[in-house]
């Protein structure tokens, strides 16, 4: 029997068999019209690819969520070559660059996107600040989101693929396909709302913030709402600010992103603490007094 993924996988080839010639082309052209970081992609064993189609996949992809955050527009990102997780550095290096690690090789780009936006997610969430903080505990948290990000972007480059001018025209299925093949896997399925759910599961959350099968479980309860609401990513580079506390709770540390956010954004947090059973403490917003 053919899985799903042999499939995907299958068609990838085809699309890319289409188009031979491109492995020496440069198919993501005009990023800074589209406000997409300055990224680079380091020498290393990518596999039977061209540097060049890498870059322009990842700066499709980083489209995706720049639009939300025009003022990180300067920022600039290394991306190099790892053989054991993807990952962003918590400090940038001596040019000033994020640095992201990825894992995936060769024509791959569905997967250079999961990956990419993950990363990417942690370096909008200025995830820098969160170390020795009493955000810390919660990084499971910012972990979820950031697969959220993922599907998120996987879906949307499902959409808009087509109009960007690659020479991968036929890639959009790709995309689509895997976002599909990844929220149909058993394990993001389940009866529990977030609420029940993180009190059942508390305590592991706590001590293991990369569970994937965690992160991915909450990212599939998330990712409808920011699907609904695309201006919530705005919310996002107020995930980590800083605070006075020694010790946060989870209410607590949702609560203070809530609190962190301005105005017109903390109805959209709320909808995230009412996934999760709980409600802010503060009542302050106008935004939630005068909501229907």
């Amino acid at each position: 029997m053919i899985s799903l993924r042999f499939l995907i996988s299958w068609l990838a080839l085809v699309c890319l068999g289409a188009n031979s010639n491109a492995s020496e082309q440069s198919f993501g052209d005009g990023a800074d019209e589209f406000g997409a970081p300055a990224i680079s992609v380091s020498e290393g064993d990518w596999g039977n690819v061209n540097r060049a189609e890498i870059h322009d996949v990842l700066v499709a992809t980083a489209r995706e969520l720049q639009m939300f955050f025009p003022e990180r527009h300067g920022d600039a990102i290394r991306v190099e070559r790892s053989t054991r997780a993807p990952t962003v550095l918590y400090q940038r290096n001596a040019a000033g660059e994020y640095v992201v690690y990825l894992t995936v090789t060769g024509r791959r780009w569905e997967q250079y996107t999961y990956e990419f936006a993950h990363e990417l997610c942690h370096i909008y969430g200025n995830h820098h600040q969160r170390p020795n903080s009493a955000l810390a505990p919660h990084q499971w948290f910012e972990e979820s989101l950031c697969e959220t990000a993922s599907l998120f972007v996987l879906r949307r480059m499902g959409l808009t693929w087509h109009a960007r001018g690659f020479e991968q025209r036929n890639y959009a299925p790709i995309f689509a396909e895997y976002a599909k093949l990844l929220m149909n896997e058993v394990h993001r399925q389940g009866p529990l709302t977030l609420g029940p759910w993180y009190a059942h599961n508390a305590t592991r959350l706590l001590q293991n913030p990369y569970g994937r099968n965690d992160n991915e479980y909450c990212a599939h309860h998330l990712l409808p709402l920011f699907e609904a609401q695309p201006e919530g990513w705005k919310s996002l580079p107020y995930l980590n600010a800083p605070t006075t506390a020694d010790k946060l709770s989870f209410g607590a540390y949702l609560q203070h992103w809530h609190d962190a956010v301005p105005a017109e954004q903390r109805r959209f947090l709320e909808k995230i603490l009412g996934l999760f059973g709980l409600v802010p403490e503060l009542q302050i917003s106008p935004v939630v007094l005068s909501g229907n």
